[in-house]
């Protein structure tokens, strides 16, 4: 994810190569080799790292994760209220929460334009006629018994099909009021109100300044490739075109396994049925420092 010396992403080619120099600086040395373990074989920490970078690279259509240094460089534009950026703000911050899906809370832009032409409501309807997207009744800001503000959102339709699943998240802590989801929430819902949205319309909208317009999928690729591309220092078009809507579900999830957490708490806050989610996971530097403060601990 960029953390180099010269902050930008490697292939395991390239991490191959720098373990090779850094060998050859002890060997020549007469020191021993530094990444074998005492039986002579690749240390395993390098070994696990290695092999799943390779697995990493080896998966077709794959999807880097959204970060929070990708929010914090938007965040630091200074976006006007009502802009894009900072709509994506706000749902980005919630989305690292949520793990959202793009039907769960945007549109396809390809829908909008179509079912416009036809004179529908320009957004993607359920078979029941409603929304897909959450609107404003699928929200809800309360304080627990722990004296903290909480998030509730009711996924009235799902992928997995748990339709009408309710998730509670917390407020962050005062430290991190730039990372909390009922904070980013509260921006969301002024702004569709500023903006006139109707109760049963979707909430995710934003004005350019002459009209109000539906955030779709379109916009947000353009936004992470942006913000990937300054936060990162990615220049390759071809690294950039793995950010998409879905990096903000596998942006929620390698964020949470870097935290520690288990599985089945993955599964359950980011609302899988399955164990899919195993292959967002990925060996981060993050990790690898956990790994080696247990190891030594």
């Amino acid at each position: 994810m960029g953390n180099t010396l010269l902050c930008k992403i490697i292939l395991t080619s390239t991490v191959k190569e720098y373990l090779k120099q850094a060998v050859q600086h002890f060997t020549s040395q007469s020191q021993p080799d530094p990444t074998l373990d005492i039986f002579g074989r690749r240390a395993s920490i390098i070994h696990n790292i290695l092999m799943e970078s390779e697995r990493w690279e080896s998966i077709a259509n794959r999807r880097e994760p959204l970060t929070w240094a990708m929010i914090d460089y938007l965040r630091s534009t200074k976006p006007f209220f009502f802009s894009l950026e900072a709509a994506m703000i706000d749902w980005l911050t919630v989305g690292m929460f949520s793990g959202f899906r793009l039907s769960e809370w945007a549109q396809a832009d390809s829908i909008v334009h179509k079912q416009t032409a036809q004179g529908q409501p320009s957004w993607k309807l359920s078979r029941k006629g409603d929304p897909v997207a959450i609107i404003r009744s699928d929200v809800s800001i309360s304080r627990g018994l722990d004296g903290f503000e909480h998030l509730t959102i009711r996924y009235r339709w799902q992928k997995n099909g748990q339709n009408g699943e309710s998730v509670l998240y917390g407020a962050a802590s005062h430290g991190f009021p730039y990372r909390c989801p009922v904070i980013a929430m509260r921006n969301i819902l002024r702004r569709a109100d500023s903006l006139g949205i109707p109760a049963d319309a979707p909430l995710a909208w934003f004005s350019d300044g002459k009209s109000k317009q539906l955030i779709t999928d379109k916009h947000i690729t353009s936004i992470l490739r942006q913000s990937a591309r300054k936060a990162h220092d990615i220049t390759s078009d071809d690294d950039l075109s793995r950010w998409t809507a879905h990096s903000i579900r596998v942006g929620a999830c390698v964020l949470l396994h870097e935290k520690g957490a288990d599985p089945l708490f993955i599964k359950s806050q980011l609302r899988w049925k399955s164990d899919t989610f195993l292959t967002y996971l990925r060996h981060t530097h993050v990790l690898a420092l956990r790994h080696s403060a247990l190891i030594q601990s």
